[in-house]
């Protein structure tokens, strides 16, 4: 005889069949959109490094190319500041805000960069003012970073009671798989069955 199975009906269906993602759908997205325009900006600078940077900002060096490379390195020294900062306010005041400004700190450093008079007209100051912007921006790409897969993470839905961001670690074992199922044997197991009758033969015999 087959066990009969209920299916909800009406409203509860839906609403078990289908769960609501919107929230999540948007919180996907933002990270999305942040991260790209970051890296784009990222991007940018890197290829203006190569190109444009060398003779702008380090004209009179020999390794103008190395100099203006060590720049863009310069950004990847700062992010654990700005993942560490942004992060710590992001837990405080909300991961939407400091995700905003984090786009405003890219965006107006990546503007500066280009109003930075040249070399041969400030002199040294215009490098070190290069550096700066530099290490906004990777403070900037960091707080987004960290704050982006923090928001994806808190909204990720749950799927049989776990979150569907949690690792292969954490997800439910499968009954057939786990050690103490295969060790049990089962009560309709021959062996089960035979240890059974013995018992009761015994318990007849006395």
């Amino acid at each position: 005889m087959s066990a009969s199975t209920v299916t909800p009906s009406g409203p509860e269906a839906g609403s078990l069949a289908r769960p609501d993602t919107t929230k999540v759908k948007r919180a996907a997205t933002s990270s999305f959109l942040g991260s790209m325009l970051e890296y784009y900006d990222f991007y940018i600078y890197a290829s203006a490094a190569a190109l444009i940077f060398p003779t702008v900002f380090f004209p009179d060096s020999g390794h103008a190319a190395l100099l203006s490379l060590a720049t863009f390195g310069v950004a990847y020294v700062a992010r654990p500041l700005g993942a560490v900062v942004l992060g710590h306010f992001g837990d405080r005041v909300g991961r939407k805000k400091i995700m905003l400004l984090t786009l405003i700190m890219m965006g107006a450093a990546t503007f500066l960069i280009g109003c930075i008079p040249s070399a041969d007209s400030i002199g040294i100051l215009a490098p070190i003012l290069l550096v700066l912007m530099r290490i906004a921006q990777g403070i900037s790409a960091a707080g987004e970073q960290s704050g982006a897969s923090s928001l994806t993470l808190e909204h990720a839905p749950e799927v049989d009671g776990h979150s569907s961001a949690a690792g292969p670690s954490t997800a439910p074992r499968p009954a057939s798989s786990s050690p103490a199922s295969s060790s049990c044997p089962s009560p309709h197991s021959p062996t089960t069955s035979s240890t059974r009758g013995a018992g009761e033969s015994r318990s007849g015999a006395a």
